[in-house]
């Protein structure tokens, strides 16, 4: 993962440092802190930042995914909770 704290001033420093995030066929992260200022060289360089997806992009999908995953593990308990229940019934019969 790299973090920029400031967007470099060319495009090829810009590629240069995310280069490093994903080597030999391997996904990468790179995350850019950018301000007002930074608005021009985004705008210029249009086509290369079009694909970039903001940090609350990304925390909307993980609390997708997070509150999916909560409702499995309790979907889980219950269906354990209720096997565990006919299990004793069974066993006690037995």
């Amino acid at each position: 993962m790299i973090i920029n704290f400031d967007l470099p001033t060319s495009i090829e420093t810009y590629y240069h440092r995310i280069g490093r995030t994903g080597r030999y066929g391997k996904y990468g992260v790179s995350v850019v802190f950018i301000t007002s200022t930074d608005e021009q060289f985004i705008t210029e360089n249009e086509e290369t930042f079009s694909g970039l997806k903001k940090i609350s992009d990304f925390y909307e999908t993980i609390n997708m995914e997070l509150e999916k995953k909560h409702t499995e593990i309790q979907i889980n308990k219950q269906l354990n909770k209720e096997k565990n229940k006919h299990q004793y019934v069974n066993d006690f019969v037995t």
